[in-house]
């Protein structure tokens, strides 16, 4: 009976954690890319708060820098152009992050398990 009462909550715990992967990757999608909308576009933005953001959005041929907050949105600057320097790359999800952590692990693991099997056929030498 314990058994599967302690089989059961497994099934739970992996179920949730399949829905959150798959439903963090269905909020994702939308973010990091250009969204554009008829004649506009936003460039880059960048989180300054928890309400409060900077966006570079160009209508037209103008690009201008705004001020997203809760209170409103302002106008801070029109710039002659934008280039986005630095950008960085798309962040890398959580299946491949987790597999190159697995696979260093065990790398770092069989190279410490052969040595210590070369140390002991050298000990019985």
């Amino acid at each position: 009976m314990a058994f599967l009462k302690i089989l059961f909550y497994l099934v739970v715990l992996i179920a949730v954690l399949v829905l959150a992967y798959y439903t963090t990757r269905m909020l994702g999608r939308g973010m990091g890319r250009a969204q554009r909308t008829g004649g506009m576009e936003i460039l880059d933005q960048m989180a300054l708060g928890r309400d409060a953001y900077l966006l570079v959005v160009k209508v037209q041929e103008r690009i201008f820098l705004m001020g997203i907050t809760p209170g409103g949105i302002s106008k801070i600057e029109e710039l002659e152009s934008y280039d986005k320097k630095g950008a960085a790359e798309t962040p890398p999800d959580f299946i491949s992050l987790l597999s190159s952590q697995m696979k260093g692990h065990f790398q770092e693991k069989g190279q410490k398990d052969r040595q210590e099997k070369k140390a002991g056929e050298k000990n019985h030498e």
